[in-house]
């Protein structure tokens, strides 16, 4: 990918919109630790050549990390980069609602016989976390799609 910036530009724009810290740690268990009231779009590290960075964010967090480097070419920047799940924070959101609906159609095959509210109770809770299950992946795949847009548009990065 290439960058309309200059090597020099694109650093500094991505120094500028970073918060220096420590990227997996904000899709996963300890997200507590780097809430911050920054404006700053990324949460990570930049270096001469390359980088690692998060959304920056404290309540909707996006279990992602885009790790890569850049190099000058010619007057613009050519950019290497790879998007990468944070583990904990990827998983999480995946398997949480299908464990629970997998439980909850294991206490109604459990309840099968007892013909009482419980039984109907415990359908409508079924497609319910369905439903949310379905959501969840959606809207996984919905947020590393937007953060990949924020760091192209950001950073004036060609998507060729």
């Amino acid at each position: 990918m290439i960058s309309e910036l200059s090597i020099n530009e694109f650093h500094i724009t991505l120094n500028e919109m970073t918060v220096e810290g420590t990227p997996s740690y904000k899709g996963s268990f300890f997200a507590f630790f780097t809430i911050n009231f920054s404006n700053k779009s990324f949460y990570g590290y930049v270096s001469k050549s390359e980088f690692a960075i998060s959304k920056n964010s404290n309540i909707k967090l996006v279990p992602f990390t885009i790790r890569g480097n850049y190099k000058k070419n010619g007057d613009k920047t050519e950019v290497d980069y790879e998007i990468q799940p944070i583990k904990f924070g990827n998983y999480w959101i995946k398997f949480m609602p299908i464990s629970v609906l997998l439980i909850s159609i294991f206490l109604f095959l459990l309840n099968i016989n007892n013909k009482d509210f419980v039984n109907s109770q415990l359908i409508i809770f079924i497609l319910f976390t369905l439903f949310f299950s379905i959501f969840a992946n959606v809207d996984l795949y919905l947020k590393k799609k937007n953060f990949e847009k924020l760091f192209l548009k950001t950073l004036k990065i060609n998507n060729i």
